[in-house]
């Protein structure tokens, strides 16, 4: 029987899956208390119920669509996480997953306002920073998942061991020798 700890699709899926539930409570603590406008829960389900004047997912239906499909997502951002985490040295994976969690914010504000998502083309400064956080949350979660639960192989450290340069005098050429080990 295959050990799903090993398989870096299925363990960042996880690990996404957890860390979006954290941060959509996150985001509904800011939603909550007025210091944010957005909840990701209502930007999911308008996703799947389409463009609706403005209305926010207001029925158990709508707001159980919104977080299946969160949820959805931050399963496939773990996935793509725990892949690119598979492909680095072994160590910093809360700090790669924080930086990842920072790009997807980056690319959410992008794409909102290139799509004319509700909510997200002209949020205020105060929405862009919970919006931040709760994104370096999800990534600093789904990394911490990742490291304290993955057992896939990870990249090793490729590095010469020393460098040098000699220069040619006599053709003016430069060389450049890379020992490895």
């Amino acid at each position: 029987m295959a050990n799903w700890r090993k398989d870096w699709f299925i363990m960042g899926s996880l690990a996404g899956a957890i860390a979006s539930i954290i941060k959509t409570l996150i985001n509904f603590g800011f939603y909550k208390s007025k210091i944010s406008k957005i909840h990701y829960v209502d930007i999911a389900g308008g996703m799947i119920l389409g463009k609706r004047k403005g209305d926010k997912p207001r029925t158990p239906l709508e707001y159980g669509l919104g977080i299946i499909a969160d949820t959805m997502l931050g399963a496939i951002f773990g996935s793509g996480l725990a892949w690119l985490i598979g492909k680095t040295p072994k160590g910093f994976e809360v700090t790669k997953g924080t930086l990842f969690g920072t790009t997807l914010w980056g690319t959410t504000l992008s794409f909102g306002t290139l799509l004319k998502i509700d909510g997200l083309s002209k949020p205020s400064a105060r929405t862009m920073t919970t919006m931040l956080s709760s994104s370096m949350a999800f990534g600093a979660g789904t990394g911490a998942l990742i490291k304290k639960f993955a057992q896939f192989e990870q990249s090793k450290m490729l590095q010469p061991s020393t460098v040098s340069l000699q220069d040619n005098n006599l053709n003016n050429e430069n060389k450049i020798r890379i020992a490895s080990k």
